[in-house]
């Protein structure tokens, strides 16, 4: 068909406090607009791609000091159900669309009945909303959650400019995202004049090849046109393999901790306490009772219940395989049980209060104890569950590294963000449309599927010119070698972005276990005509192994700027057979 540069089905994608931002780093000490503050944002447009917004937050407010919409900006706020552009609209949500074609294709026509969505841009299920004021969100005093962790609330970019993409709908309560819808999104959002996009939503693995995403198409199409696009790496984990987005012309962030907690006390019987996890705004109170009493072997989901009611209970459930805590209070609610003790492996969630049961996390060792207690009890154990306060942890010990120190850059990729330094990071890893053409071509992809990717526009060759066995050599900031048997010399090239056009950079090298490292040259020496310099790694196994990882780091200093790439090694030096000889052995 003339003008139609691929076809392909259009699948579903799902969507994936006060005090984050000064734990990172992005502390506003006056609440008035400064020379600093205006630059955390200032007339930069961020497009959500999300559930649509609810304009009338105060984190969407324009605020004192904030000027005119950009000139460059094309876009509009479009009307729609509940959604008046008039009202809705202003200096800070600078534009509201919403696309609808392709959910109602893939699901039928919106049900306001059963699934009380808005046909707009305003939110139902509030997941956009939370996005777009995380990211963007004007300074609001005196913000706090249900009581909790009171301060003051703000975007990382309080002065930057909101446009929302609404192409996730309600469907049973969860949001649902088409691939027609998404990759529309992208190409108005091109056409009005985005300047970053956070998009918090991705495919279930295993993910589709790059030319059948609509996300991973219209990214590409983004970073052609100098746009950055951020995407969620999603909510599974910690197993491996499970990032939802992976394409490397595009930024994937993941969640971590940070220096709050939100201790919960639970006391059995009015002498016996265990500290747990979650938020809760007023004491709640009921018997403690065991899972098997009302789910098939203890596991707490819809498909084990019994039947029998668990009416005035706080049961105990313990995380399974497949059994996530969401399940356990899906469960726990239909048997009609007034709270849920969650005991678990992993980091602990913080459970949603609204239309839910009050759900506390603990760890398996708490857990454990809590059911031993109520094992030994002759009878049910009263339980008092007291109202959460915050606690600050930024002088405990485990955030001075210990909760660190056995993660690698397969779980915390290139470590903690630390957006004070991003904005002046010395060195810079510049890639343009050609090393992502390039890329394609090292994984395989022929010329026509690579045109499926591509903008056309003039200058652009996606010819295969130069294929190579591997990718090593693309100018990523991270270097990954999953199968070394020998010696490997790979290639970067750093540009200098610092304030200085003279500087003089010195690389080190963190050597990966059984792996020696050279760097040359050792030292970089950027003049006003000399902005972008090329250095060479050789890596060489000195151990037999196979198929493990080792990790390390390259780092370039000009004794202010740090500039830290990680590696990765697989060293592959041991044949199949040799390897499956020395293990029977």
């Amino acid at each position: 068909m003339e003008k139609v540069v691929s076809v392909f089905r259009s699948k579903t994608l799902k969507l994936h406090t006060t005090r984050s931002w000064d734990f990172l780093g992005l502390t506003l000490d006056d609440i008035d607009p400064s020379p600093m503050q205006l630059a955390y944002g200032h007339d930069v447009v961020v497009g959500i791609f999300d559930t649509g917004i609810w304009p009338e937050s105060e984190s969407f407010q324009e605020k004192p000091g904030m000027g005119p919409i950009p000139s460059s900006w094309k876009g509009v706020c479009v009307k729609g159900e509940k959604f008046e552009p008039a009202k809705a609209c202003n200096r800070k949500l600078i534009g509201a669309r919403y696309y609808l074609k392709g959910f109602e294709e893939e699901f039928g026509p919106l049900n306001m009945s059963g699934n009380p969505e808005y046909r707009s841009a305003r939110d139902f299920l509030g997941h956009g909303t939370h996005t777009a004021s995380t990211a963007a969100g004007s300074i609001v005093k005196n913000a706090s959650f249900f009581g909790i962790g009171q301060g003051t609330a703000r975007g990382g970019a309080p002065w930057a400019r909101v446009a929302v993409y609404k192409i996730c709908w309600g469907k049973n309560r969860i949001g649902s995202c088409t691939e027609a819808d998404i990759l529309a999104a992208f190409d108005d959002a091109l056409r009005d004049g985005v300047h970053v996009i956070s998009a918090s939503f991705g495919a279930t693995p295993p993910l589709a090849p790059f030319f059948a995403s609509s996300a991973d198409i219209g990214s590409f199409h983004a970073m052609q046109h100098g746009i950055t696009v951020v995407f969620s790496a999603g909510n599974d984990g910690p197993d491996p393999s499970l990032v939802n987005n992976v394409a490397p012309w595009s930024i994937c962030v993941a969640a971590s901790t940070i220096d709050r907690t939100f201790p919960t006390q639970i006391v059995l019987d009015g002498n016996f306490s265990v500290m747990g996890e979650s938020i809760i705004s007023k004491e709640i109170k009921g018997k403690l009772a065991n899972a098997v009493t009302y789910f098939v072997n203890g596991l707490c989901s819809l498909g084990n219940w019994n039947g029998k009611r668990a009416t005035g209970k706080i049961v105990l459930c313990f995380y399974a395989p497949g059994l996530v805590f969401e399940m356990a209070q899906e469960a726990v609610k239909t048997a009609n049980g007034s709270g849920l003790i969650f005991a678990e492996p992993f980091t602990k969630p913080i459970a949603d209060l609204e239309d839910s049961i009050p759900t506390l996390h603990v760890d398996i060792s708490q857990g454990t104890i809590i059911g031993n207690y109520l094992a030994e009890s002759p009878k049910l154990p009263l339980v008092r569950i007291a109202p959460t306060y915050t606690r600050d942890t930024s002088h405990d010990s485990i955030l001075a590294g210990g909760s660190m120190s056995g993660s690698n850059p397969f779980d915390i990729g290139a470590g903690h963000i630390n957006p004070l330094k991003a904005m002046d990071p010395g060195l810079i890893y510049d890639m343009k449309t050609s090393d992502y053409i390039l890329f394609l071509c090292n994984i395989g992809y022929s010329q026509e599927r690579i045109k499926r990717i591509v903008l056309p526009s003039p200058g652009v060759d996606t010819n295969c010119k130069h294929v190579f066995q591997t990718n090593a050599n693309v100018n990523y900031p991270s270097i990954s070698i999953s199968n070394l048997k020998s010696a490997m010399t790979i290639k970067r090239t750093v540009r200098n972005v610092g304030w200085g056009k003279t500087a003089i950079y010195f690389g080190t090298a963190k050597e990966p276990d059984g792996v020696e490292v050279v760097i040359w040259p050792r030292v970089l020496f950027f003049t006003p005509l000399k902005q972008e310099i090329s250095y060479y790694v050789t890596l060489k196994p000195l151990k037999k192994s196979q198929a493990r990882y080792d990790f390390g780091e390259i780092v370039w200093s000009d004794g202010f700027h740090s500039v830290r790439s990680p590696l990765v090694v697989l060293v592959n030096t041991v044949a199949a057979d040799d390897f499956t000889l020395r293990s029977t052995i």
